[in-house]
């Protein structure tokens, strides 16, 4: 049976290539965030993601990128492998099929160091989502993500790697910060910014609103 590749990886591959070096990768993903919440892809808040618009701004942006299906693992796992859920077997909460190769297999062939922090327990099974180092209790902690990211860059460089440093956000996903009460940080950091009531002009319609 012909092993199916990641699509992702070869693309980055490829760019490394082009670049006649190893390209280190910063892969970032918020949990739930709409997509045109950030100021960078049409968001009417200003000042809400400075850094998330500072990264697109100075990267390479995919404008017609879209998800075939509506559920976190098999989305994260369709990354990773750039198969249909109905190909690589990531069907809902599914792990994907034994024959599937995803972008970390191919990274960490190539002499990667892996990074994995948040979200890991939706990249099944676990040998073919490896990574190096990783924290799956800090990714409500910007602070602490701040220093993981420097360890990170600092270990591969003493090690002479390139690296994969691949940062998963549970936030906007619920629990939302004051659920709980105007205390409740939903056990995270406090926020570097609040929202005011008269900056929502429009609410998702897939998140319940009373007026």
């Amino acid at each position: 049976m012909k092993t199916p590749h990641s699509v992702t990886a070869a693309l980055f591959l490829t760019i490394a290539a082009l670049h006649s070096a190893p390209l280190n990768i910063l892969y970032f993903t918020a949990d739930d965030m709409n997509f045109d919440s950030s100021a960078v892809f049409g968001g009417p808040i200003k000042d809400l993601t400075p850094n998330v618009d500072k990264l697109a701004a100075e990267g390479l942006r995919f404008e017609h990128a879209y998800s075939t299906v509506a559920v976190c693992q098999p989305v994260r796992q369709t990354m990773f492998c750039g198969l249909y859920p109905h190909r690589s077997g990531s069907m809902g909460f599914f792990p994907v099929k034994a024959e599937v190769r995803t972008l970390n297999q191919q990274l960490r062939d190539a002499g990667y160091l892996i990074s994995c922090y948040g979200k890991s327990k939706h990249l099944q099974p676990s040998d073919k989502f490896c990574f190096d180092v990783g924290d799956d209790t800090i990714s409500r902690r910007p602070s602490k993500l701040a220093d993981a990211t420097r360890m990170v860059l600092r270990k591969a460089r003493e090690e002479g790697k390139p690296f994969f440093h691949n940062i998963n956000c549970y936030d906007p996903h619920r629990p939302f910060i004051g659920i709980k009460g105007p205390d409740d940080l939903a056990e995270g950091e406090k926020p570097s910014r609040y929202i005011k009531p008269e900056e929502v002009t429009q609410v998702p319609g897939f998140l319940e609103h009373f007026k």
